[in-house]
């Protein structure tokens, strides 16, 4: 139960992550592929390699969209102004709620999370790419804890978050 646990728990964590993907990937591309050079796709069809590129490119944006979803919700922008001095030198603290942000991946991940246009027709093809809490915790984790979020949320807009 030490480091080493946790290390190779991580460790299987994103092998089975890398697997997933892998398995959405190969899905989309016809052809073979490999990923350290995305345009060398055999046979070399020059139309197909660029149809190939553009569903792998997708589906990585996808795969970001939806790990950064409810990233501003469970973000709080606060402001703090006395009466006397009412300058714009104040800086503003954003608070992130990682409790409320691991409970929304966990609904996103067991499809109960409810669309704001309930009667729309809602893209479902980024469920795959839900991460939820009960296999990928460690992942979860490890993302709160890097400097790229903390940069994302510390450059999200004052209207994007709810305001105190």
């Amino acid at each position: 139960d030490g480091p080493g646990a946790a290390a190779g728990a991580l460790r299987s964590q994103v092998l089975f992550l890398a697997e997933s993907l892998g398995g959405i990937v190969g899905g989309a591309v016809d052809d073979s592929w490999a990923s350290d050079s995305p345009l060398q796709i055999i046979p070399h069809d020059n139309n197909n390699k660029v149809d190939d590129f553009v569903s792998i490119r997708n589906i990585c944006h996808d795969f970001i969209l939806e790990l950064l979803s409810g990233v501003h919700s469970c973000c709080l922008w606060i402001e703090e102004k006395s009466v006397e001095e009412c300058t714009n030198g104040n800086e503003p603290a954003i608070v992130f709620d990682e409790k409320r942000f691991l409970s929304i991946k966990s609904l996103r991940s067991e499809g109960l999370n409810l669309s704001l246009f309930q009667d729309k027709q809602v893209d479902g093809s980024r469920s795959e790419f839900c991460l939820g809490t009960d296999k990928f915790d460690l992942i979860l984790d490890a993302f709160l804890r890097t400097q790229s979020l903390s940069n994302y949320i510390s450059h999200g807009e004052k209207e994007s978050m709810m305001f105190w």
